[in-house]
């Protein structure tokens, strides 16, 4: 990168329309001492992140960061002028960074043929020439914001930050100007009273950002700790009110500035940067301004490059200092309850914090909390969040290296990673609350320390899902078993495994053969605190067989033989023929979201099923219902979901559905029925029960196993009120409505 000769032009010290004097003799080239390394608005906005490794290395401080490479920078590097290779890799590290929103990068007022003649690069320098040919080379009328200069031809960010850093280093400070002043004495008065300024600056700044009342709290603001030199003593104890007024508070100086705007453009900022009942879009002040949306935004983006410009000067320094201030305290991200008082309006004054929002960062608020927008995307918190131990918690230790790289105090990592509920402190270990339910449920048997139940579960973290949500993630996570009838433990404890009273029993048996039935009641006791009746009932699955009170597994050649169950016990099942059965309930919520039920042993012998037999049954409308008889078991066959049946049937919760089941071509046929809409008679008794009309009451008796005379009793007893209800008043006439 080379630099041309300074030419002469304007030459001497000239100031700009914000007040800030500039002097030609003072401004040094780019990557040379004097002249900062990244511009101040870079620095503001990006000032927390890291400096690039080439100059922390050079300046032997791994702490190193882009706020730090001001023109102070150079008192920490050996070198006094960047190698070309280093000017390449900082140029290429400013590159990838957004230009600062209202970053200045001509102020008005600075004569063109001025800037030109600045120790500038050729590119730079044949960039402004163009701009000089176009518009002549007289003082800037007006401030030219960066991202203006960046539309200029052949000009890219190199470009921009030469020019930004080039004129930064032309800035007169009280050196500069004690060197342009001629005579000994003047220098002297010029010194001292800029010093008292100094001063004076100072303890504005205190009384506006901090707290503090006495010289001495300010600096101990400044350089983080008491100074207890006795030179200093009496000076610690002046106050700062001798000193400076109380500064004009940061909001009242934006009003300030806003009321000397012309009405249009004080209007505009009034309306999309003032806090009021909503912000308007541009395209809705447009409107009401009778201008399109882009030409709102353009002044819109005027309006803050010259806030920029007016921050730099002695009247707008409040609103400066505050945008540092909250920048500084907020960082990458912080909590909004930390910072409100820095974004509260003075009582009445008119409330701007979503201007200084904007112009520290802009910050967006999330869940709470400030944060940098620029810094979103790169925001670990999904990675923390995804990289935990079997139990959901955090490591902390990685999760603090990723966000103190990011750029969050150490102070917040915890409060950071827990805001929307995110994670929880428990123990001392930050826990992924909003993870999956698994890893709370280990976390709760860790605590716990022995096999638990899911009540105590629940209660020992306090968890607000139902005991069914969290009986089926136990269920479903391999790194729980069952350890009893109710209790549950973690994988890793080496615990006897509890699958059922039945399949444990018959885990049981494949491993001792043949046992007493007392042996295996009182063995499940014991070790799962199983009840003596339920055990000697599961004992009669069909995968058993017991013999001289002893009991076996059934062996493949032994048939099963159902319990002798009398039809005219079994509520709701109709023999309808050789392998044809009928089976009518009533629909309920349950049947309604898919849930199975028993068909009893009745209608598992009519089907002539098999121990852990599965078949499945077609209707005529294409939906699959499947009844299956597990050999572990001690209910009986059931009923998969008819819920598809349902939904195609239309049928609704009080309504009764009647399957009819044909064993010997696996189909059925599903009847619903509304009960209300039908009168009684044969048409509704053959719509319930599948037996054809003309079967009458001598079929009602053979399917439900009784004599003629007894049908009616025998369905009430067994359960099947509608059914009897339904039946004609005169026993074989037709009564009531005939219709199938």
């Amino acid at each position: 990168m080379s630099f041309s000769d300074t030419g002469k032009g304007f030459g001497g010290v000239v100031t700009a329309s914000n007040g800030v004097s500039y002097s030609a003799g003072q401004a040094t080239p780019w990557g040379s001492s004097g002249c900062p390394i990244i511009p101040v608005a870079y620095r503001r906005m990006y000032g927390h992140e890291e400096a690039p490794t080439l100059l922390k290395k050079e300046a032997r401080d791994s702490a190193l960061t882009l706020g730090d490479l001001g023109v102070g920078v150079w008192g920490r590097l050996s070198m006094q002028v960047l190698r070309k290779s280093h000017r390449q890799v900082i140029g290429t590290e400013i590159a990838r960074l957004q230009i600062p929103a209202g970053a200045v990068a001509i102020p008005a007022g600075l004569p063109m043929r001025w800037v030109a003649d600045l120790p500038i690069r050729i590119r730079t320098r044949n960039a402004i020439n163009r701009f000089v040919k176009e518009h002549g080379e007289g003082p800037l009328g007006h401030t030219l914001p960066a991202e203006d200069v960046m539309e200029w031809r052949a000009v890219g960010k190199a470009t921009l930050i030469d020019l930004l850093c080039v004129i930064e280093s032309a800035e007169l400070d009280s050196r500069g100007l004690q060197t342009v002043d001629t005579g000994e004495h003047s220098a002297m008065r010029k010194s001292s009273s800029e010093g008292y300024d100094h001063l004076r600056d100072v303890a504005a700044w205190a009384l506006s950002e901090t707290s503090a009342t006495t010289i001495g709290d300010a600096l101990g603001c400044l350089v983080g700790r008491a100074i207890a030199v006795d030179e200093w003593r009496q000076l610690a104890e002046f106050r700062l009110l001798a000193l400076s007024d109380h500064p004009v508070h940061p909001y009242r100086a934006v009003q300030a500035w806003a009321d000397r705007l012309p009405e249009r453009e004080r209007s505009i900022f009034i309306s999309r940067f003032r806090v009021g009942d909503g912000r308007p879009t541009l395209e809705e002040v447009g409107k009401r301004l009778k201008l399109t949306r882009e030409r709102i935004r353009q002044l819109e983006h005027l309006l803050l490059v010259e806030l920029s410009e007016y921050m730099e000067t002695r009247p707008g320094r409040t609103i400066k200092w505050r945008v540092d201030t909250i920048r500084r305290r907020g960082g990458v991200a912080f909590p909004l309850d930390e910072v409100r008082d820095l974004l509260a309006p003075p009582g009445p004054q008119p409330d701007y914090s979503f201007l200084f929002k904007l112009l520290a960062g802009p910050y967006v608020e999330d869940k709470d909390w400030l944060v940098l927008k620029s810094a979103l995307d790169d925001d670990p918190s999904a990675t923390i969040l995804e990289s935990t131990d079997r139990f959901g918690c955090i490591v902390m230790e990685e999760a603090r290296e990723a966000l103190s790289v990011w750029g969050l105090d150490n102070g917040l990592h915890v409060r950071w990673l827990s805001r929307g509920g995110r994670c929880r402190l428990i123990d001392g270990r930050l826990v992924r609350w909003k993870g999956p339910l698994g890893d709370k449920l280990a976390l709760a048997l860790d605590r716990i320390g022995s096999p638990a139940t899911v009540e105590e579960i629940k209660d020992n973290l306090g968890l607000d899902q139902s005991l069914g949500s969290i009986q089926n993630g136990l269920r479903e996570d391999t790194r729980f078993i069952r350890s009893g009838m109710t209790a549950w433990g973690l994988a890793w404890w080496g615990l006897a495994e509890y699958e059922g009273i039945s399949s444990t029993i018959h885990r049981l048996l494949q491993t001792k053969g043949t046992m007493p039935v007392s042996e295996v009641v009182e063995w499940m006791m014991r070790n799962f605190g199983s009840r003596e009746g339920s055990v000697r009932s599961f004992c009669t699955a069909p995968a058993f067989v017991i013999e001289e009170g002893s009991i076996r597994l059934r062996r493949a050649d032994e048939p099963y033989a159902f319990p002798p169950t009398p039809l005219a016990e079994a509520k709701g099942a109709f023999a309808l023929g050789p392998g044809r059965a009928g089976l009518l309930f009533k629909v309920t919520a349950d049947t309604l979201r898919g849930s199975g039920r028993p068909v009893g042993t009745v209608i598992g012998s009519l089907l002539g099923i098999a121990p852990d037999q599965d078949l499945a049954f077609r209707s005529s409308s294409g939906e699959t219902v499947r009844v299956t008889f597990p050999a572990t078991t001690n209910s009986g066959p059931s009923l998969g979901s008819v819920r598809s049946l349902c939904v195609t049937a239309g049928a609704e919760i009080g309504d009764f559905l009647n399957l009819v089941f044909d064993r010997s071509s696996l189909t059925l046929v599903a009847t619903v029925t509304d009960v209300g809409s039908h009168g009684t008679g044969w048409g509704l008794v053959s719509r319930l029960t599948g037996i054809n009309e003309k079967s009458g009451l001598q079929g009602l008796a053979a399917a439900v196993g009784s004599e003629p005379g007894e049908v009616r009793s025998v369905l009430r007893q067994r359960g099947d009120h509608v059914v009897a209800d339904a039946l004609p008043h005169s026993p074989g006439s037709s009564g009531g409505d005939n219709r199938p």
